[in-house]
């Protein structure tokens, strides 16, 4: 049983499109957990809320550096593979 191109295609995009999701609601819940954190603190809602954004903007950066895979064929090199 072979998987056509289209097929490998539609699943490459779809993995990749949940990776991408994943990662966001993964930067998403540290930047709102350290938010959390500074409130329980009683740090103050203005304080608590820059500290929550520069959590999120410094976490979006090293996902951006390390861990997004700079490939961007890489749908078409699984589709490839599928014509072998």
């Amino acid at each position: 049983m072979h998987a056509t191109r289209a097929e490998i295609e539609t699943h490459a995009r779809t993995y990749h499109g949940f990776l991408m999701g994943l990662r966001w609601v993964v930067l998403w819940l540290a930047a709102s957990l350290a938010t959390v954190i500074m409130i329980i603190s009683h740090a103050g809602f203005i304080i608590a809320f820059v500290v929550g954004s520069v959590v999120f903007a410094v976490l979006a950066v090293i996902t951006k550096r390390i861990f997004l895979n700079g490939r961007e064929h890489e749908v078409e090199d699984m589709a490839e593979m599928a014509d072998r």
